[in-house]
């Protein structure tokens, strides 16, 4: 009876503790339920404000912003970049925003993905102090009636401090038919130039006007226009020349000095001839200017020659032309 007894309370105890046990894993369960879903809850609050608006620096967002900086003491600053920097980027988004630092401009993207189009906003106009054209003012010529298209004139400056100048061109006055031309840029820090291209046709001789204002300082760039050059007589007969010239040996540093007669002090062409009878030389002439009466003309020899004679150059200059011989020795051979 008593064997029987202890069993029946063992059982018991037994059943309790399972029982206890049940109710402590439901609780336990209860409570990670119930915190799962209040974290899950503070986080989908939390996600409101980012789909709806966002405010840095207050308490309440404009209504038509999605993102809101407020302050009175700071500022927005974007990632700051050179232009190779900024070329770099990689199909960059349209309306893509930075800092071009090489620029000092901020830029955006106003193209399109694969083919961006930057643009320099909140554009500020660059001023020098100083403005100087006269360095070119009768230093450069050209020919009346000639066309021009690759003359570039330096504009220097100083007290540069940044900001942009816009792009401009400007007619001659004077003597008409050619345009300054200056393409948009930037100042650069203190001392700099600008590049000023002029084209057209002068119509005239004498002195072709461009006033130019740039960076708030007005100045007047002067270009003298030329006659075309004309001799009366160009003598190659009685050439000067430096110099042996040997079948099949380099010529470099011959010179052959051509004398005329008659000048007008116009301008002449840069000329280049190659040889004919014996082949294998150059004759140049750099452009310059007559002098008004007798004068000279300096054509550099180069090249090799292919056999001896005589190598014939067909000068014309001025309205008036001669052929300039020059002589060609043969190799000699050595003795053994």
């Amino acid at each position: 009876m008593v064997s029987v007894l202890k069993i029946n309370l063992i059982r018991m105890n037994r059943g309790n503790k399972m029982y206890r046990d049940d109710m402590l894993s439901r609780s336990n369960k209860s409570i990670i339920s119930t915190k799962s879903i209040m974290c899950i809850w503070l986080l989908l609050k939390s996600l409101v404000p980012l789909v709806a608006q966002n405010v840095i620096g207050g308490a309440t967002a404009d209504p038509t912003a999605i993102l809101d900086l407020q302050s009175n003491s700071r500022g927005l600053l974007m990632p700051r970049m050179t232009t190779a920097q900024r070329t770099a980027i990689i199909n960059p988004a349209v309306g893509l925003m930075l800092y071009n630092t090489s620029l000092g401009c901020v830029e955006v993207n106003t193209g399109v993905t694969g083919n961006p189009d930057w643009t320099c906003l909140f554009v500020v106009g660059g001023q020098v102090a100083t403005l100087d054209c006269a360095p070119t003012a009768g230093s450069y010529t050209v020919p009346v009636g000639i066309p021009v298209s690759e003359l570039v004139l330096p504009i220097s400056y100083t007290g540069g401090a940044g900001g942009f100048y816009s792009s401009q061109a400007v007619s001659s006055t004077g003597v008409t038919g050619l345009t300054a031309s200056i393409a948009a840029g930037a100042f650069g820090y203190g001392a700099g130039s600008i590049q000023c291209r002029i084209s057209g046709t002068p119509t005239e001789v004498g002195v072709a006007s461009f006033a130019l204002s740039i960076g708030g300082i007005d100045c007047i760039l002067e270009l003298t226009v030329q006659p075309v050059g004309e001799v009366s007589s160009v003598n190659c007969a009685d050439a000067v020349n430096t110099g042996i010239v040997v079948a099949g040996v380099a010529v470099s540093g011959m010179s052959s000095t051509v004398l005329y007669e008659g000048g007008n002090g116009g301008d002449y062409s840069a000329q280049t001839l190659s040889s004919t009878g014996v082949t294998g030389l150059t004759a140049t002439l750099s452009a310059g200017t007559l002098a008004n009466g007798s004068g000279s003309l300096v054509y550099m020899i180069t090249g090799i020659p292919s056999g001896a004679g005589t190598a014939s150059f067909a000068l014309s200059i001025g309205g008036q032309s001669c052929s300039l011989n020059i002589t060609v020795a043969a190799a000699s051979v050595g003795n053994c």
